[in-house]
């Protein structure tokens, strides 16, 4: 499972290309890494399906889906800054 066991969450975009410049970059420097993809519009269990609550107007199509990445706790400060540099 995430975040336990080792696993650090170093970042997050909803951006699509910057996730794939991202993991290029991790993977260019060799870092273990895994991808959570959350829906941000999905239903869930407490929250009910907001969509067919509320439709899709007004929401950003561009946000609907964020992007987690995790990494072993011993590459957090590499995978950080290689994560950092992905954004220039």
């Amino acid at each position: 499972m995430f975040g336990i066991g080792g696993w650090k969450q170093v970042g997050a975009t909803f951006d699509m290309k910057r996730q794939a410049a991202i993991r290029e970059q991790l993977e260019q420097a060799g870092i273990e890494y895994q991808v959570k993809v959350q829906n941000r519009l999905k239903s869930g269990v407490l929250s009910g399906n907001q969509r067919a609550r509320l439709g899709s107007a007004g929401e950003n199509a561009a946000s609907e889906r964020e992007y987690l990445f995790y990494v072993q706790k011993a590459e957090e400060e590499k995978a950080r800054r290689v994560i950092e540099s992905a954004g220039r």
